[in-house]
Order: structure tokens, then C-alpha cells, then sequence
């Protein structure tokens, strides 16, 4: 399974049952399939433009883009490649295209709105 570009969810998640038991669960190996499906958009364009990019702007362009995406979980590629029906997989492209480009837009038009830090 690739790495997703803003890592793996790791979470250690406490459920309470009543006042003497507790079970805690890990959640590891889960990705954001947009995840990828934007860093794969993101390199492509990047490797159409002449302009440089920082690793924080990459990074903002990524969060721009996957906040106004929705989520799609999967655990396997495989989950991707066989569970997701190919119209609905071309229209998660056709999002994520749309997505990047108007984050890139965004950082264009706006390059000093960011928190330096």
C-alpha cells in the first residue's frame, strides 16, 4: 500500500463501558483515497508549470484541495481498484482536478495570507 502523502492515521481510540472496563483500539493502515488521488494530481500539474512551489505551499495546495473534498476511506488499493464502480471513480477525478486547480488559483491570488508559521 503507498504511503498517503500526509501519513498514516494513527489513532488510539478509549471507549468507555461503564466504570471498570475500557477497550482501546488502534486504527492503523487506513487512507483518505483522495489523499493520493490529490498528490497524484498535485505532481502532475507540478510537472506541467514553470513556477516553484515550496514544500509549504505543496502542503497548503494539498489541504486546500482535500478540505473541500469528501472522504473515502479505504484500507487495501485493491479496495479502490475493485469496489469503487468506474462512473464513480470518474467523478472523484473530475473533483479532484477541479480541487487542485482552485487551490493553485488560490495560492496564487493569495501568497502572503498564510501564517508564517
Amino acid at each position: 500500500m503507498p504511503q498517503s502523502p500526509l501519513g498514516a492515521i494513527d489513532l488510539n481510540l478509549v471507549f468507555p463501558l461503564g466504570n471498570q472496563v475500557e477497550m482501546t483500539m488502534q486504527i492503523d493502515g487506513i487512507y483518505n483515497y483522495f489523499e493520493l488521488l490529490v498528490n497524484d494530481e498535485i505532481i502532475r500539474r507540478l510537472k506541467t508549470q514553470n513556477a516553484r512551489y515550496s514544500q509549504d505551499d505543496i502542503q497548503d495546495i494539498a489541504c486546500l484541495a482535500l478540505n473541500h473534498l469528501p472522504s473515502k476511506y479505504i484500507r487495501h488499493m485493491v479496495d479502490a481498484t475493485y469496489f469503487i464502480a468506474s462512473d464513480e471513480r470518474a467523478t472523484m477525478d473530475k473533483l479532484v482536478v477541479a480541487e487542485v486547480k482552485n487551490a493553485f488559483e488560490f495560492l496564487r491570488k493569495h501568497p502572503g495570507d498564510r501564517d508564517p508559521t
